[in-house]
């Protein structure tokens, strides 16, 4: 089973602290997410919101796992997020799963832009770019949202992935990418 638990409000009614509990059949606690925003715009978007996500220990405690980060940098003059930032970090622990410092080790970011926004705020363009832990490129996955009705669903959308190419060895070339596509 899952429980989600609306902590606290702000004065407009946006969630600022949200929890979701999720139960094993044995009623033992298995997994915890907590998520707190703040800053909201006038759409009612969080301009920072952090996701701490737990998990329970081999000798029955619950330790914070990973924390994610998102910040929308920039907004339209309706409010609609054109950039934002996402940072993942990881806590460290044993190969066992026991916590060992406790130290949090940043192993990714995303940079997301979205553009082409229409009368319901979809966007018609989103391009996101994924750097590891030492800010080096990963992969970029950009979509196009071709067809969106007037409810603003989607109803069809194309992506397409580019990552660094690498050779047989499995080294990157420099200035090379593999491109897919999908729709």
């Amino acid at each position: 089973r899952q429980e989600i638990d609306n902590k606290a409000f702000d004065i407009k009614g946006n969630v600022l602290e949200q929890s979701a509990s999720t139960y094993a059949p044995s009623g033992e606690l298995f997994t915890k997410q907590v998520v707190k925003s703040s800053d909201f715009n006038l759409r009612g978007q969080a301009h920072r919101q952090e996701t701490l996500s737990y998990k329970q220990t081999i000798r029955g405690g619950v330790v914070l796992d990973s924390r994610n980060v998102t910040e929308n940098l920039s907004y339209d003059d309706l409010g609609n997020v054109l950039k934002s930032r996402v940072s993942s970090y990881q806590t460290e622990m044993s190969s066992g799963g026991q916590l060992l410092s406790g130290r949090e080790i940043l192993t990714g970011r995303q940079e997301i832009e979205s553009r082409n926004f229409n009368a319901r705020g979809v966007a018609g363009a989103t391009v996101v770019r994924s750097y590891d832990k030492d800010g080096s490129f990963t992969q970029k996955q950009e979509t196009l949202n071709v067809l969106v009705d007037g409810r603003g669903n989607i109803m069809k959308s194309r992506t397409d992935t580019s990552r660094p190419a690498s050779d047989e060895n499995g080294k990157a070339i420099p200035g090379k990418l593999e491109i897919t596509g999908q729709d």
